[in-house]
């Protein structure tokens, strides 16, 4: 992060709407991905109850140690992660802005 003292207010505008862009961007994946956890879970278990003809206890079991489940779980987390990761950014973004505001300010009453 270069001095955000030495920007004008319109490239300090440009940063925060681009990594609102990538927040909001992160969020869909996240919503997308946590939306079909139930579908591929359940998908799962039908396949397992064919395959195995048990009870759904035991398919949702075999469902659980799909690789498929363990990839989508993963891609849920990452996906979870990278969200969480931008919007610390936009957020430490914000408050050093704010700090700066301040200091400015107090560096004028000063002198």
């Amino acid at each position: 992060m270069d001095s955000i003292a030495l920007k004008n207010p319109e490239l300090i505008k440009q940063e925060l709407d681009k990594l609102a862009d990538d927040m909001a961007e992160a969020r869909y994946k996240y919503n997308l991905l946590d939306s079909n956890t139930k579908v591929i879970f359940s998908k799962l278990c039908l396949q397992a109850k064919r395959e195995y003809n048990c009870s759904m206890s035991e398919a949702e079991k075999h469902a659980f140690i799909q690789q498929d489940y363990k990839k989508h779980i993963e891609g849920l987390a990452t996906a979870s992660s990278e969200y969480e990761r931008i919007k610390a950014k936009f957020n430490n973004y914000n408050a050093y802005i704010e700090y700066m505001r301040s200091f400015l300010s107090c560096q004028k009453h000063l002198n």
